[in-house]
C-alpha cells in the first residue's frame, strides 16, 4: 500500500513539475512566443546567416536595456528591430515557418526560398541556437 501511495505522489509531482515548463521554452510549442538574438538583421540578410541564437522574452519590453532584434512566432514568423529610445517596433521581416519538433527542425519560408535549421537548446530551455542545414 505503502509504494502504492508513494508512485502515485511521484506521479503527481512529475505532472506538476512539467506544468510549471513557460510556454515556448526548449524551442516547443513556439506559436505565440516572443524570443530575440543579437544578430542585426537590418545588416545582414537571414538567407546569408549559418547560426542564429535565440533567447526567449519572458520580461515586458519596458524592462529591456538595448536594441533588440524580436522573432515572433505566430501563424506566421514576424522579424522586427526594437528601438529602446523611441519603443517602435520596424519590421524586417514577415514570413511563414514550419517546425518538426521530433526532428528537431524550423523551416523558414523566404523570398520563394525554404530555409532549413536544425536546432538546439540549453539545459534550462530559453536559449536555442539554430543552425542552417546545407542543401
Amino acid at each position: 500500500m505503502k509504494s502504492s501511495i508513494l508512485i502515485i505522489i511521484i506521479l503527481f509531482l512529475s505532472f506538476d513539475a512539467f506544468s510549471q515548463i513557460p510556454q515556448g521554452r526548449y524551442f516547443d510549442d513556439i506559436e505565440g512566443t516572443n524570443w530575440t538574438t543579437s544578430i542585426d538583421l537590418n545588416n545582414e540578410k537571414i538567407t546569408d546567416l549559418n547560426k542564429i541564437a535565440l533567447t526567449i522574452i519572458e520580461t515586458d519590453l519596458d524592462s529591456i536595456k538595448s536594441n533588440i532584434t524580436i522573432w515572433s512566432f505566430d501563424q506566421t514568423l514576424k522579424i522586427e528591430s526594437y528601438n529602446l529610445s523611441s519603443k517602435e517596433r520596424t519590421l524586417i521581416l514577415n514570413c511563414k515557418y514550419k517546425q518538426d519538433r521530433n526532428n528537431k527542425i524550423l523551416k523558414l519560408y523566404v523570398e520563394n526560398m525554404e530555409l532549413e535549421f536544425s536546432y538546439v537548446f540549453s539545459s534550462n530551455g530559453a536559449f536555442t541556437m539554430l543552425t542552417k542545414k546545407k542543401t
